[in-house]
């Protein structure tokens, strides 16, 4: 049943949906649903669904996963509020901040974590998160650098990467994107991340109130607790 989800899509029309070339994971089928973009008339596809069997519990599943540049088309206050009465769980939710001027770049991220600002406050109280930074290109062309904080198979994870240069923006060179990725790991997170998303991003990391706290407004740091914080 995906009705209410498209009771959410603001102001599109024309759904279709298409046998999708690729399943979601661990799903057994899967399908794009396409609309109609009401300003330029394209099909674009604005999130996929995916049919998932659980033969030990004897259940099924509807998956869906909405990309980040569909987001926007979306009333994410009444998807929260859907998903919370029927009782569906939120299996990852990525939070970003985008700087254009490069203020907040790859180094400075890689200099907060040298100074221990990403300990953890879970099972290993105190205890640093693996790192890894990567730099891609083809030839003398650059594609930027990713920093990379944590793992996404405990949970949460930080990418620092260097958008503008991804991208090839000439437009917005020094583009620097800061991008948490919350998994459900030893957690649940709350469909309020929906509704407050900027919340969750500065509550993520100890230092991300200080560093974005005056660029975004009128949120208050909101923490997603783990099962073992939570006792």
């Amino acid at each position: 049943e995906i009705n209410p989800l498209l009771s959410c899509v603001l102001s599109w029309q024309q759904f279709h949906l298409i046998r999708a070339k690729s399943n979601l994971t661990g799903c057994q089928e899967s399908w794009d649903l396409t609309a109609l973009d009401p300003e330029t008339g394209e099909a674009v596809a604005l999130f996929k669904v995916g049919h998932m069997k659980d033969s030990g519990a004897g259940r099924a599943y509807l998956v869906f996963n909405i990309p980040g540049h569909c987001c926007a088309y979306f009333d994410m206050v009444r998807l929260s509020i859907i998903g919370e009465h029927m009782g569906a769980k939120l299996t990852r939710v990525d939070t970003a901040v985008d700087d254009f001027a490069g203020e907040f770049s790859v180094h400075r991220a890689r200099c907060l974590y040298a100074k221990g600002a990403f300990q953890s406050k879970g099972k290993a109280h105190g205890s640093m998160p693996k790192y890894s930074e990567v730099k891609s290109g083809r030839g003398k062309e650059s594609h930027g650098k990713t920093l990379y904080v944590g793992d996404r198979k405990n949970g949460k994870m930080l990418r620092v990467y260097e958008k503008g240069l991804q991208m090839n923006d000439e437009t917005r060179p020094k583009w620097v994107r800061w991008e948490v990725q919350h998994g459900n790991k030893d957690r649940e997170i709350p469909w309020d991340i929906l509704r407050h998303p900027a919340a969750y991003f500065l509550g993520a990391y100890a230092p991300f109130e200080k560093l974005f706290g005056d660029r975004i407004k009128d949120a208050t740091p909101a923490y997603i607790k783990t099962e073992y914080e939570a006792k």
